[in-house]
């Protein structure tokens, strides 16, 4: 009656492996971006200086408001050329501009605002600063 019972057990035990799922696919973590709440800002210089000059004289700045605008990042943006320069005024790509004069008016047409005036009025009288404002 042994070997009865062991030939049994083995056939069923056989019948339950081949009743195991073999199409189980592999297990593969799911990544979930995160999303931050930071908004980054561009303060874009035109061209006067090189991009070194410009990240010297500004950096201080972008440095100050990084450390005290809590949600938001600040970077100095440099332009290739003026062309370029113009091309970022006329179509928003920037946050805040620091134009010449002339790009001023330029800025003022797409609807940038000037908010505030670099330098001292005896020195030179034409470059503002313009904030991209909603259209």
């Amino acid at each position: 009656m042994r070997p009865l019972f062991s030939l049994i057990l083995v056939g069923f035990l056989t019948t339950l492996i081949g009743c195991t799922d073999n199409n189980e696919q592999s297990y593969a973590p799911v990544f979930i971006e995160h999303k931050t709440s930071i908004k980054h800002y561009q303060f874009a210089i035109h061209p006067l200086h090189n991009p070194t000059r410009l990240y010297a004289v500004f950096n201080p700045l972008i440095e100050y408001l990084n450390q005290n605008i809590k949600g938001s990042e600040f970077s100095v943006e440099a332009s290739k050329s003026y062309a370029d320069f113009n091309v970022k005024l006329q179509n928003r790509s920037i946050a805040f501009a620091l134009p010449n004069p002339y790009q001023t008016l330029l800025a003022i047409d797409k609807g940038y605002q000037v908010i505030a005036k670099m330098g001292d009025d005896e020195n030179f009288k034409g470059i503002f600063w313009c904030v991209k404002t909603a259209i």
